[in-house]
């Protein structure tokens, strides 16, 4: 019998085999584009770049000009929803799951009516390479579970990306509950989800799931991972996650992910 990509990633799961295939993994794209990015530092002394291991499990790549380049180009995306829903010019914003910085560092370039910028994070050594790379940005730590370090109503926008996608069903409720608190009245939600474009990376048994509008999620790794995955389908996002926003859109733009808004 052959075996898709996916078949075979479910039985390494199920046998507890990604985390060692990841170091590997690991190892090969640092040798891939070490090259690449020795030259790519060339006149940019000033820039700081996270470590390997820290862009690897955040992006799945360690190239430099990739953090760059996307950083700055899902900044302006995130901007564009954000201006399409809020207006103001002495905004608060908040990333959750800003990783190291690829987006948020971005954001007031991308606009300038952002007056805060906040980043948080479980990693704790995202976190302290965040504050030391990116110190005009104010960067909170928190755990896998809620909640925030932050006082209740006191974000006009948050929005993640690729944040959702690996967390359990318990997670996503906790963690939607826990936005709609830090979140002012007419506060706006932004986020990316594994949607219709993710659909045939699933197995029969998964697709029937989430045709239901169920929760699809791969476990046996250590949930927040960039290996633990979780599929939402349309019909999970508006009758479930974020049945209880007075508005939510799904935004139609060339993403890996569906991207959502809800207010």
């Amino acid at each position: 019998m052959k075996l898709n990509k996916q078949s075979v990633v479910a039985v390494a799961r199920k046998l507890h085999l990604l985390p060692l295939l990841e170091k590997l993994r690991l190892l090969q794209k640092i040798l891939k584009v070490h090259k690449e990015n020795r030259e790519y530092l060339k006149g940019r002394a000033k820039q700081s770049y996270p470590p390997y291991s820290l862009m690897y499990d955040a992006y799945s790549h360690c190239s430099f000009d990739r953090y760059d380049k996307s950083g700055l180009r899902d900044a302006k995306m995130i901007t564009r929803i954000i201006r399409k829903y809020v207006s103001g010019d002495q905004l608060v914003v908040c990333e959750f799951g800003c990783g190291p910085a690829r987006i948020v560092r971005h954001l007031r370039s991308a606009d300038a009516g952002i007056a805060k910028l906040i980043g948080t994070d479980y990693n704790a050594k995202t976190i302290r390479w965040c504050k030391a790379a990116v110190p005009e940005i104010v960067f909170i730590q928190n755990e896998l579970a809620p909640p925030f370090d932050l006082p209740d109503h006191s974000l006009d926008v948050l929005y993640c990306v690729s944040v959702f996608t690996h967390l359990s069903e318990e997670m996503h409720f906790e963690w939607i509950r826990e936005i709609r608190r830090v979140l002012k009245p007419g506060g706006l939600f932004i986020g990316t989800f594994h949607g219709e474009k993710s659909f045939n990376r699933l197995l029969p048994y998964e697709q029937a799931r989430y045709l239901r509008g169920e929760l699809v999620s791969r476990g046996n790794v250590k949930e927040g991972s960039r290996i633990y995955t979780a599929y939402q389908s349309d019909k999970f996002l508006s009758e479930k996650l974020l049945a209880d926003f007075d508005f939510i859109e799904k935004q139609d733009l060339k993403f890996s992910q569906s991207i959502w808004a809800a207010r």
